[in-house]
């Protein structure tokens, strides 16, 4: 007998939002993606809810 799965919360409106936004880092004024700060593990994203945006190389450095 297992645990039961945890559902990690998802809301597609607050993503679309959150793209909206300008970059977390240094407040850029171009694109940004949605980068969820707190995750499970390796290829686990954490929950919508805890996502900043990034414009795409402070994204890409981040993960560096």
């Amino acid at each position: 007998m297992g645990f039961p799965k945890h559902k990690t919360y998802r809301s597609t409106e607050y993503m679309k939002y959150d793209r909206t936004l300008p970059c977390t880092i240094y407040a850029c004024r171009i694109e940004t993606v949605a980068h969820h700060s707190i995750g499970g593990g390796v290829s686990i994203k954490g929950p919508d809810l805890f996502c900043i945006p990034l414009c795409h190389d402070h994204h890409v450095e981040l993960h560096q």
